[in-house]
């Protein structure tokens, strides 16, 4: 049978009822409210007197802030917290690529460093650290200018494209309009966030063991009405949201370190601007009917009778963890539950101490009225240095012995300061030298130190195993389902395009930490080992050996430069396998005999190539010269030619000018000799001038 809304009202309802770790009036918020105020020395528990000394020992702040650098220096002291195991070889380039991206994602695209800090602060002192990992859309909006788009083009605009403004700019070679749009560009973007949880607004039913196989938890987050408009909630139901009032009794007062929550909250907040409670409900039910439960986000009101929202998810969305684990519990203990009583005791030993000492300075005394004057009482109220107290008879004024402790507050301060240690594995050398610690045999203080480093290495890989690899799976998870296809990361220094849609499933993951002390720590270890492993290659007389051989010697190298926080070590040292890979694909060498016979051959060929090369060139010559030679030998033969052609068309210009002259001559003659004939025929008998 299906379930329908109200159903899962009712249910998430019901469990809400029955959770602990959200009301503070459980022993759980208890045991919190008391571990917050008592990091802040507010010890209501343990009042004062009047005119007593108000003095409080500070154990869970001294050690919370002793511990915290050790444990950021673990996780944060590498490049990256975690790796996901490769599952074959064919597996270890994309293992690495996907550890690559969800610490990517976790240290940069979010707040990596307040993460890791809020979650371990978080878990040392209020029993558990929760982290809450979610997809979250993001609407970007990108105005540009199209210029000559065709009906047809601004027709097959994609999705989420609109166009604000258009302007015929022209027209095509067919006479088509052409248009200048101004366009809007609506993007959806996918963001995997990831945010720390105050445990105090954090549930889970009694039966849960492991978080990400919780059937019930829930997170309580308070915001601004608008928010969760913006975030699309119908505004009618953000609307029905009441508004928040701070309880002086709640948690969150504990939490105040400037009066936060001093004064009540304003309910009357205009309209949007109110704050609501909302409750995050992760519920694992049949709510299809199907038989087999699956894991619902049920969004409601802080009386959760109002469904703001319904989601179906692949995993529980938080990581847990806790410093110390309890066998079959989900919540263990915190740093805080150990020293809480240590805390108690000391201060007041502390008082006891301060008191005794006011009182030995300043006593109670007896006066005899009988001898006693009128200024008695006011010259002994009067306790300056050197002044007198006026009397009738000596002996009216006598002190009174104060009652012994009948122990010394200081040695119990050191004996309780020492089951602290033993508690908690955080010794006070831990915060800088310790006086005593010069008078102690070098051996003891080593021992000392190297059991306080095991304490702390212990927390470390419980939070690691529980808390940060959920955490680094659950992200992984996001990212195949939400991740963009065209992500673009920067990994190690090169901006690369990912996929994470097409990831596998992996749940095999490894978390990497530091060996106890961080980055120094590991440094100092690992050259231990090269010194090692020095000693090593000269036992065997070189670096290829039974014992040790070139890939031990690089894989060494490679660990200590990425220690060092050298992010390529590939730059600074050769990988001895590969290079060997490399040479095995070339071609073998011969032995020396026949290198020597194939260099004399290839020296006798080049020979040969030479004087070929050299009789070629000598033919060139030869047959350049010849052509040289023919070719002057015609040019010659050219000019000949052409001096005979002048010479004879010279020739001939000469002859036609004689010839014309001779004609020209002879035609003078004949003209002069038909005159002549003309005037002498004249003369002649029966000529004119006969008659």
């Amino acid at each position: 049978m299906k379930l329908t809304d109200d159903d899962l009202i009712r249910i998430v309802s019901r469990e809400f009822d029955q959770c602990i770790g959200i009301d503070s009036d459980d022993d759980v918020g208890t045991s919190r409210t008391r571990a917050l105020q008592y990091l802040k020395g507010v010890m209501d528990d343990v009042p004062a007197l009047a005119n007593r000394s108000k003095v409080v020992s500070t154990d869970v702040s001294d050690a919370i802030l002793t511990v915290m650098p050790d444990l950021m220096e673990i996780f944060l002291g590498g490049e990256e917290i975690g790796a996901f195991r490769a599952l074959s070889a064919q597996d270890v380039q994309a293992a690495e690529q996907e550890t690559e991206v969800v610490n990517h994602v976790i240290m940069r695209e979010n707040d990596g460093f307040a993460i890791v800090h809020d979650c371990i602060h978080d878990a040392l002192l209020c029993k558990t650290g929760i982290a809450h990992a979610y997809a979250e859309e993001e609407e970007a909006v990108e105005e540009y200018t199209l210029g000559d788009a065709s009906e047809l083009e601004i027709a097959q605009l994609p999705e989420g494209h609109e166009v604000v403004s258009a302007e015929q700019s022209g027209a095509d070679e067919q006479g088509q309009p052409l248009f200048s749009l101004q366009i809007r560009a609506t993007k959806t973007l996918r963001h995997i966030r990831v945010a720390p949880v105050a445990p105090e607004d954090f549930g889970m039913a009694p039966d849960v063991k492991r978080i990400a196989d919780a059937t019930y938890c829930v997170m309580r987050s308070r915001m601004r009405a608008q928010d969760l408009i913006a975030r699309g909630f119908d505004r009618d139901l953000v609307d029905r949201l009441p508004g928040v009032t701070w309880d002086t009794e709640d948690i969150d007062l504990a939490r105040d370190t400037a009066g936060e929550r001093s004064e009540p909250l304003d309910i009357a907040a205009i309209d949007d601007l109110r704050q609501v409670v909302v409750h995050v409900h992760v519920v694992r039910v049949d709510a299809e009917g199907a038989g087999k439960p699956q894991i619902y986000r049920i969004d409601t009101d802080e009386f959760n009778s109002v469904l703001l929202q319904k989601q179906k998810l692949n995993a529980v969305p938080f990581a847990l963890g806790t410093p110390y684990r309890q066998p079959h519990r989900a919540y263990g203990r915190s740093l805080a539950d150990l020293l809480i009583e240590i805390q108690r005791i000391k201060t007041v030993l502390m008082r006891n101490a301060l008191d005794a000492a006011y009182f030995s300075l300043n006593q109670r005394h007896e006066v005899a009225e009988e001898t006693a004057t009128d200024d008695t009482i006011a010259d002994l109220l009067n306790n300056q240095p050197g002044m007198f107290v006026r009397v009738r008879r000596p002996g009216t004024v006598s002190a009174i012995a104060p009652g012994q402790m009948g122990y010394s507050p200081f040695d119990a301060l050191e004996y309780f300061a020492t089951v602290s240690e033993q508690r908690t594995g955080i010794v006070r050398n831990a915060q800088g030298l310790n006086p005593d610690t010069l008078h102690d045999t070098a051996k003891g203080a080593q021992v000392m130190m190297s059991a306080a480093q095991r304490r702390v290495r212990m927390i470390a890989r419980v939070l690691a195993e529980t808390l940060f690899k959920d955490l680094y799976v659950l992200v992984h998870g996001l990212l195949r389902q939400h991740g963009s296809r065209d992500m673009t990361v920067q990994l190690r220094g090169e901006f690369v395009p990912v996929d994470p849609t097409s990831w596998g499933n992996r749940k095999d993951m490894v978390v990497q930490i530091g060996m106890g002390g961080g980055r120094e720590h590991d440094m100092m270890m690992l050259g231990l080992v090269k010194q090692d492993m020095a000693d090593l290659v000269q036992a065997q007389g070189g670096p290829a050996g039974p014992i040790v051989s070139p890939p031990q010697l690089y894989e060494l190298a490679k660990r200590r430069a990425e220690r060092a926080g050298l992010k390529d070590a590939d730059k600074y040292y050769a990988d001895p396998v590969k290079m060997a890979q490399a040479q095995a694909q070339q071609p073998p060498q011969p032995d020396p005999e026949t290198q020597k016979a194939m260099a004399q051959l290839q020296l006798e060929q080049q020979k040969a190539q030479a004087d070929i090369q050299t009789k070629q060139a000598g033919a060139q010559m030869d047959v350049q010269i010849a052509m040289t030679k023919l070719q002057n030998e015609r040019q010659i033969a050219e000019q000949r030619l052409q001096m005979e052609i002048e010479l004879a068309r010279e020739k001939a210009d000469k002859e036609m000018e004689l010839a014309v002259y001779r004609a020209n001559l002879e035609a003078q003659m004949n003209q002069q000799r038909a005159g002549e004939e003309a005037r002498l025929s004249a003369f002649r008998p029966g000529g004119a001038l006969d008659r």
